[in-house]
């Protein structure tokens, strides 16, 4: 099973769509899975929930963050890189998808609560989101 196809799994089996994307990266990242979803737990659904930015964007963030990101406050150079790779990241998902925030790519502002419970109760997600975390996987596999 690729990195896709794991990622997509872990999602319609439950996690958020930052822990999925995440997640799948664990390995590469040495950090066990387990740790990488705890992390990225509070991402998903646009932050906490709130329709800003979506979750497979901001697992990807963590991914590009954790593998390129400045160790420290002095590493002018990786702090630069790390700036440069998720700001490329982001213009290819915007502009592939014409957003970067849930609630944009949804459709449904999910920090009110009716529109929450319509996405959860529908299955908005699981029918929307498959396609941002696909393609967040396969950016990433490309950076790293």
């Amino acid at each position: 099973m690729d990195r896709v196809e794991k990622a997509e799994e872990l999602f319609l089996g439950g996690l958020s769509c930052s822990q999925a994307v995440f997640s799948v990266f664990a390995d590469k990242l040495n950090v066990d899975e387990k740790t990488a979803r705890k992390i990225a737990q509070g991402f998903g659904g646009g932050v906490g929930s709130s329709g800003l930015i979506c979750g497979a964007v901001s697992g990807a963030v963590m991914v590009i963050g954790l593998k390129y990101g400045a160790e420290e406050q002095s590493d002018t150079e990786a702090k630069e890189k790390t700036r440069e790779i998720v700001r490329e990241f982001m213009k290819k998902f915007n502009d592939e998808f014409g957003a970067v925030d849930c609630k944009c790519l949804l459709g449904f502002d999910i920090s009110k609560k009716a529109d929450f419970e319509y996405v959860h109760e529908n299955n908005v997600t699981r029918s929307v989101c498959p396609k941002f975390i696909e393609f967040a996987v396969k950016e990433l596999e490309k950076i790293i």
